[in-house]
């Protein structure tokens, strides 16, 4: 447990900052709007890409 801990929280530490710098660059190079838009598409891509599993009926969930 402790692993998973130290792992989140150095993903938490580095990952966050970047992406925050990233979506200020994006919308000083393309506009407030833009930069919110393409911030809400991340958003919104990113469950689409959550693993799904297969129940035994062969549904998914």
């Amino acid at each position: 447990m402790s692993r998973v801990g130290m792992s989140w929280s150095v993903a938490t530490r580095t990952v966050q900052p970047l992406f925050i710098a990233l979506g200020g660059l994006v919308t000083a190079l393309a506009g407030l709007r833009t930069g919110i838009a393409v911030g809400a598409g991340v958003l919104l891509v990113t469950g689409a890409l959550l693993p799904w599993r297969a129940t035994a009926d062969g549904a998914r969930r």
